[in-house]
């Protein structure tokens, strides 16, 4: 039964993308936007790169942090590529299982329940890291006929200082949970993964790992902010920095939302080119740099997992698969 409604959650997101990069197909000439792409700044194309390799070094950083693999720092960053590369193709958060998966396959992970409580707090880091550096960049920039969302965004960037604030007095409570939590559900048949999942709690119960978390996804949303803004430079799209920044946080706040088709379909057009007619450009404009962005992203995707297979095939593993 879970299986069937997955399938059809899964179909619903795909023709729900189609439709909407139909529609949007249909109201804005495809041949006009990509006359506005005709000319690619070759100088952006390093930058690009060296922004989405750092994202990707970060984040293998803020795992390492929790479960160190001396030695295996290579291993570690090849498997955050693909991890990358499945967050991004895959439909309705499957990159997330998948990703478990591939570190525990490729002996990065003691298990995956044991890894499970960090990966919930990766994502929870990063939630909280878009929307305040989202609101955080309206404090300098908006949108045109926006000021609604500056003034909606500065309130959340309060209400996150207050969270985070809250969170670091009561953090001796929060960090008791894990023993609460096997001493309620250990004893039961599945003991072992509640044991497993307490330990994993213990990873994360340090009030200085979680800032350093924090932080860390601080950082990786910045270089993908940064990759990005630069591949709208490459193509001239004819936004301001402060403005392009602001456009690419919304825009990635919507592509980590669960539920979402293939490669993000439909959603990433639509949003990039509602968000750049609201910074002023005409609907041709704004699809060449809802293209521009996607590129961008796929750009740095592919060369990466490219680096990565090619090293994989040329230098082998450090450690072997199970």
């Amino acid at each position: 039964m879970k299986q069937r409604t997955y399938l059809w959650i899964n179909a619903l997101s795909i023709c729900v993308g189609f439709v909407l990069i139909a529609l949007v197909m249909s109201w804005i000439s495809v041949t006009e936007s990509l006359l506005y792409l005709k000319q690619l700044d070759s100088a952006y194309i390093a930058p690009i790169l060296v922004f989405g390799v750092l994202a990707t070094v970060v984040r293998a950083a803020r795992y390492y942090h929790f479960f160190p693999v001396p030695g295996r720092l290579r291993d570690l960053y090849t498997a955050f590529a693909y991890i990358r590369a499945a967050n991004y193709a895959l439909p309705l958060g499957l990159g997330e299982p998948i990703s478990l998966v591939l570190l525990k396959k490729r002996n990065l992970a003691p298990s995956i329940t044991k890894t499970m409580p960090a990966w919930i707090l990766f994502r929870v880091c990063d939630v909280l890291s878009i929307l305040l550096l989202g609101a955080g960049l309206s404090f300098f920039t908006a949108l045109p006929e926006t000021g609604w969302l500056k003034n909606w965004s500065q309130i959340l960037f309060l209400a996150l200082i207050a969270v985070t604030v809250l969170i670091r007095l009561y953090w001796t409570r929060i960090r008791s949970l894990g023993t609460q939590f096997r001493a309620r559900f250990g004893d039961g048949i599945f003991g072992d993964q509640v044991a497993k999942f307490s330990l994993g709690l213990g990873h994360i119960s340090s009030a200085r790992s979680v800032f350093f978390c924090f932080v860390a996804s601080l950082a990786v949303w910045l270089f993908n902010i940064a990759l990005i803004v630069c591949g709208l430079l490459a193509f001239s799209v004819p936004v301001s920095i402060a403005v392009a920044g602001l456009a690419s946080t919304i825009a990635l706040a919507f592509s980590i939302m669960p539920i979402r088709p293939p490669l993000g379909i439909g959603i990433h057009e639509s949003v990039w080119v509602g968000l750049l007619i609201l910074a002023g450009l005409d609907k041709e404009q704004a699809l060449a740099g809802a293209i521009a962005a996607r590129s961008a992203l796929i750009f740095v995707i592919v060369a990466e997992s490219m680096i990565c297979f090619s090293i994989d095939v040329l230098l082998g593993q450090s450690g072997e698969l199970e």
